[in-house]
């Protein structure tokens, strides 16, 4: 439904809008072309009269007004929608104009660029052509160069073609004029030499009138073709002949013989035939008189010759007998020259019977058999080789001799003969085998005397010590560990001379251990640190002394001789193995106010500032620099612990190579691992199984020490009895309380069975009969934490004996066990070598049983 149409408000609206409309289209007219002006006047003319018709609607009634209004909205609108189509196609039509502009003014500027270039490419074609002119004025005389170069450089190739042909030529003249056989045609060859020179001459000739042709060009190519030519085939002439001559002298000399054969076929002109029949006769008288004589000549010969073969019969006679005598010299030779056999038939002769011969008739080796004897196993042959001196084994095992031989001998199979030379007599003596040998049942005592036979005796301990100068004692607790300080210690000294400086570090002291040491210079674990660092600084002030020496050109004075003596080193790791930088700073501190003089200032310069870069291998840095000494340093240590793998000071194993280890009880198992070369190892091995199975017979083989140098086979030695090396008063203690109460109750046992002893306190290696075979188990000591092995997770699930185990029990385990680089436990090894376990629920148990072991040992 249509509304009512205000018409005051509407008519006003549409009025400014007409209004705006006719001011617009006044503008357009005035600003517009042809066309757009009369569009602009009718749109003027057209909003006038709605301006106009607008403010007379305004008087009408609302209902005319708004049917009006309808109506010239509607018109309006027709009228907007042609003005905007018309606005639409002029946007258009300005668009493409614009555009078209545009591509006028790039093509005008592509035309301009064009032409400049034109511009330039025809001032230098100017250029260019000014140039041309220049060089082809009078003036320029290259053309005539050219030929004159063109003229010199073809009379000079011509003439060495001219020259060398002559040359060629006149060679053959001459050889052929020193040829006898050419001696009819000497005259020709010669006129023609004088040919070949004239002809040469003519040539020469040619080749410089060349110089003087005219310089117009095809004229020039002609005469220099022209004359090429023309001495080539005059040169051509002359080989031609040449050849002519050579066969006009072959031609003469068959002449000659055809002349010469015609000759003598004319019978007039040689010897007739009766001539030469009476020479045929003369021949003939004279060869039957040579006949005749030596008829004669032969009648006398057959009458000496009757002689002679009487005289040749009586000789060949002598010689068979003479040869009878030879051949029987030659055999009786043959058999003097026959190796020297056994007498008798038995195994032993008969076999070296036969391999005399074997090697006499194969090789021409010459084995004199001179004596056998019967062994447990087998039998014993000695050959001589007096007349072979420089047999080796080589030769006689050449082609499987040693397979013949043990086939001659009837060997035990597996067993082959064995040579044995003797230069010095020249004697060769082959054990063979026909038997396994018999066991020998050997008693518990016997087996013990053979090993204390095998090892090492105390005395030897000295020399470990002078050659070694650094020593790492490897024991635990009742293994003879303090008996083997005290001897140490004492042994060192002696090597130093007798009075060193002794400097002592003992983190954790008891009573057996104040007997040996009634002062000690670094107490307890917090202080133990300034133990290492004593020894560092020294062992690197010494070191620093020497390099200042050398600089100075002062010679190098030697130090006094000191000993530093380090106890439990594996509790000194556990507290400063890794430091904070608050307790690095704070022992450094406290440590330089123990130091004066050059060793503080040195200190302070040089080590305080490398030490601070080590805050996480504290401890391993300062050992490593202790291990640094030699010997002009006069320095010796010794180091004591119950882990002493390099995994337990988180070093490599090359790092222990400057210490040498001395292992007692069961750390002998894991030292062997890191100390004893591949070469060495089996043989360690079965003498520590034999150890292992004589210390039931004989309890102190316990105190038994693995000896592994820096340098050299390891070895098993007796250790000394204590105080057997005696030292300063001053750390010395009462006879024998250097036994530890273990010691003391092996030692209580053995002399209850014990019927003799060396009275010779220094003969240690003396052997001691036990009669009684019974022997009294050391207790073992019981220190478990609270909970002890208890507290291990699957307690209820390990096996009977590992329930069992006390906290010295676990310790000892846990030092057993394979170890890595960084000193955490290598469990695959640990399951194969120590628990013999493959399921893998035991292995999961035995891996929380080291994990707990690790938490209470690990360092």
């Amino acid at each position: 439904m249509t509304q009512n149409i205000d018409v005051k408000h509407v008519s006003r609206f549409i009025a400014v809008a007409a209004s705006v409309l006719t001011v617009g289209a006044a503008i357009s007219f005035f600003n517009g072309d042809g066309k757009s002006k009369a569009l602009s006047l009718n749109i003027g003319l057209m909003t006038a009269g709605i301006t106009a018709g607008c403010v007379a609607g305004s008087k009408l009634t609302s209902d005319a007004a708004s049917y009006q209004g309808q109506n010239l909205a509607n018109s309006f609108k027709r009228e907007i929608q042609q003005l905007d189509n018309q606005r639409e196609e002029l946007a258009n039509k300005l668009i493409k104009s614009s555009q078209e502009l545009s591509d006028v003014k790039t093509l005008n500027n592509q035309l301009a660029e064009q032409i400049k270039i034109r511009d330039g490419l025809v001032i230098q074609l100017k250029q260019e052509v000014d140039s041309l002119k220049a060089k082809f004025s009078d003036d320029d005389k290259r053309l005539d160069i050219f030929k004159y170069e063109l003229k010199s450089a073809f009379q000079k190739s011509l003439i060495m073609y001219v020259d060398s042909q002559y040359e060629k030529l006149g060679k053959l003249v001459d050889s052929k004029l020193a040829d006898e056989r050419y001696i009819n045609i000497h005259p020709q060859l010669e006129n023609y030499l004088e040919l070949l020179k004239t002809s040469h001459n003519n040539h020469y000739q040619k080749i410089n009138d060349v110089a003087y042709v005219e310089d117009i060009s095809n004229k020039l190519v002609d005469e220099l073709t022209s004359t090429y030519y023309r001495v080539f085939d005059e040169i051509g002439s002359l080989r031609v002949r040449f050849r002519n001559l050579i066969n006009l002298e072959e031609r003469l000399a068959l002449d000659t013989a055809v002349e010469e054969l015609i000759e003598r076929r004319d019978p007039k002109k040689y010897a007739s035939r009766d001539k030469v029949q009476a020479g045929l006769n003369l021949y003939r008288d004279e060869h039957n008189d040579d006949y005749r004589r030596l008829q004669e000549l032969l009648e006398d010969d057959r009458n000496g010759l009757k002689d002679l073969r009487e005289q040749v019969s009586d000789l060949i006679n002598q010689i068979d007998i003479k040869n009878l005598e030879i051949a029987d010299l030659k055999q009786k030779l043959q058999e003097a020259n026959k190796p020297q056999l056994f007498y008798g038939v038995s195994i032993p002769t008969k076999a070296g019977n036969s391999i005399s011969n074997y090697f006499y008739k194969n090789y021409n080796y010459k084995l004199d058999c001179l004596t056998w004897a019967e062994t447990a196993t087998g039998y014993e042959l000695t050959f001589g080789i007096r007349h072979n001196p420089g047999l080796s084994e080589s030769d006689l095992f050449a082609d499987n001799s040693k397979e013949k031989l043990a086939g001659l001998t009837n060997s035990y199979p597996g067993a082959y003969p064995k040579l044995e030379f003797n230069r010095q007599v020249n004697t060769i003596k082959l054990t063979v085998t026909l038997r396994p040998a018999v066991k020998k049942v050997v008693t518990p005592e016997e087996f013990t005397q053979n090993l204390r036979d095998e090892l090492q005796p105390p005395e030897r301990l000295i020399d470990f010590v002078k050659d070694a100068y650094h020593v790492g004692l490897w024991a635990e607790t009742g293994s003879g560990k303090t008996t083997a300080i005290s001897n140490i210690i004492g042994g060192m000294i002696r090597v130093l001379g007798g009075s060193p400086e002794i400097r002592l570090t003992i983190p954790k002291i008891d009573e057996e251990t104040q007997k040996i040491f009634p002062r000690v210079d670094w107490l307890g674990v917090p202080k133990s640190v300034f133990g290492l660092l004593e020894a560092a600084l020294e062992i690197q002030y010494r070191i620093w002394k020497n390099e200042q020496a050398y600089l100075a050109n002062k010679k190098i004075e030697a130090f006094s001789s000191i000993l530093f003596f380090i106890d439990e080193i594996n509790l000194i790791f556990t507290r400063w193995g890794k430091v904070n930088e608050a307790d690095i700073n704070d022992a450094l501190d406290k440590f330089s106010e123990t130091l004066s003089g050059e060793r503080l200032e040195y200190f302070n310069d040089y080590m305080r500032t490398e030490l601070l870069n080590y805050k996480n291998e504290f401890a391993k840095r300062l050992l490593l620099f202790i291990w640094q000494t030699g010997r002009s340093l006069n320095v010796k240590s010794l180091v004591s612990g119950q882990n002493l793998q390099p995994g337990a000071f988180r070093m490599m194993k090359a790092d222990l190579a400057n210490c040498a280890y001395l292992a007692l009880g069961d750390s002998i198992d894991t030292c062997k691992e890191y100390k004893v070369k591949s070469i060495y190892k089996d043989e360690i091995n079965a003498q520590k199984e034999k150890l292992d199975e004589a210390v039931v017979t004989d309890p102190l083989l316990k105190f038994t020490g693995l000896c592994c140098p820096n340098q050299g086979k390891p070895y098993f030695g007796m250790m000394p009895q204590p105080n057997y090396y005696k030292w300063s008063d001053v750390h010395s203690r009462p006879h024998n309380s250097l036994l530890s109460s273990e010691e003391t109750i092996f030692l209580e046992a053995r002399k209850q069975s014990q019927q003799e002893v060396d009275a010779n306190p220094h003969n240690m290696d003396e052997t001691v009969d036990i009669m009684d075979k019974q022997w009294t188990q050391c207790p073992q000591t019981s220190s478990l934490k609270a909970g002890g092995i208890k507290d291990c997770p699957g307690y209820d699930k390990l096996p009977k004996d590992l329930k069992t185990l006390n906290y010295g029990d676990m310790a000892n385990l846990y030092s057993k066990l394979p170890k890595k680089t960084d000193g955490s436990v290598h469990k695959l090894k640990s399951y194969q070598q120590i628990f013999k376990v493959k399921r893998s629920a035991d292995r999961k148990l035995m891996s929380q049983f080291i994990d707990f072991l690790e938490t209470e040992f690990k360092l």
